[in-house]
């Protein structure tokens, strides 16, 4: 996910970001995920692209709310996904 805002104040801070679900964890490095991290910025303008892992746990349909604040800004996402079958079963016959 890209984000991109200008104008931030003040000059130098962070915007945090939460997802409202943990199958949908956020990296800024794309090696650390949680479901809350900061983002730092400078010079009042942040143009970063935040990772996104999708974690199902069951074959349905998954949704989350994004929220970015922080620097005089507030803005959500939404983020959907399908699960996926994931289990493998041997079967052996004879």
């Amino acid at each position: 996910m890209s984000i991109t805002a200008k104008f931030l104040t003040p000059a130098t801070g962070k915007l945090s970001l939460t997802s409202s679900s943990s199958t949908f964890n956020l990296s800024n490095d794309g090696t650390t995920y949680a479901q809350n991290i900061e983002v730092p910025y400078t010079d009042a303008t942040l143009t970063t692209t935040v990772h996104v892992k999708f974690t199902p746990t069951d074959l349905c349909d998954y949704s989350a709310i994004v929220n970015i604040s922080g620097g005089n800004a507030q803005s959500t996402v939404t983020l959907t996904g399908k699960g996926a079958e994931t289990s493998v079963t041997e079967y052996y016959l004879a």
